[in-house]
């Protein structure tokens, strides 16, 4: 009993969905133009995430992105926001004596924060943002007139999420 209603609901269902018919619609307008290559990432570190050592305050950030192949053949840019967001600046960056740096490897962005004078700062920066861009090599050979320094043009370029 089981197995005919189970057949005549198929078939009363498999009859409905064949017989839709219907004029077929406009084609939509053309979507933004995407990005499945450049890759951002937004980091908020706050005092506690950082640590100390001899000359500088350190913090990781996790970017799976950075492959070898990054390594290798592309790049990361870091910029930094301490007004949440608004302005975004360019590392390595400094003013007044204070330097933020940063380095790469797979897996990892470190962000380094130092005075220029070699002396280890009293404490870990204020709560700032940092957006990680991943390009890839090709994208990179395929642009060259864009400033990588320029967040704005980087976000404009490739549609960058905030």
């Amino acid at each position: 009993m089981k197995t005919k209603k189970l057949f005549l609901f198929a078939a009363i269902i498999t009859a409905v969905l064949s017989a839709c018919k219907g004029d077929k619609g406009d084609t939509g307008p053309q979507g933004a133009q995407g990005n499945a290559n450049v890759q951002s990432y937004t980091y908020t570190v706050n005092p506690s995430n950082w640590y100390a050592l001899t000359y500088e305050w350190d913090t990781d950030l996790g970017v799976s992105a950075v492959s070898q192949s990054i390594l290798d053949r592309g790049t990361v840019n870091v910029f930094m926001s301490t007004d949440g967001g608004s302005n975004w600046l360019a590392l390595p960056f400094s003013f007044t004596g204070a330097e933020f740096n940063f380095l790469y490897k797979v897996g990892t962005v470190t962000v380094a924060y130092s005075w220029d004078n070699g002396v280890l700062p009293s404490s870990a920066p204020n709560t700032c943002k940092f957006k990680v861009i991943v390009v890839p090599g090709s994208i990179v050979r395929n642009n060259p007139h864009i400033d990588w320094n320029n967040y704005s043009e980087v976000r404009a370029r490739f549609n960058l999420n905030d």
